[in-house]
């Protein structure tokens, strides 16, 4: 490995964490919004050529309740 695929490396794990604190401060700076449903950040291995090649978003999803989201739309 070169010290250029050792930085890209670390560059995709520090690329990561940002996403993942932009989302957990969405969720905290929401939390007492009506209406707003926590978002989760999904993160996968990036592989290259057998080696470990990083990390990688590979979603950010919404955690919405189906069950309380169909009450919360019968109750209305």
């Amino acid at each position: 490995m070169s010290i250029s695929s050792i930085l890209l490396t670390g560059l995709t794990g520090l690329r990561a964490s940002q996403t993942g604190l932009q989302i957990t401060s969405q969720n905290i700076s929401n939390a007492n919004t009506p209406g707003y449903v926590r978002a989760n950040v999904n993160l996968s291995p990036l592989v290259q050529l057998g080696a470990g090649g990083g990390v990688d978003v590979s979603s950010v999803k919404r955690a919405a309740d189906r069950f309380l989201a169909t009450a919360s739309y019968l109750a209305n």
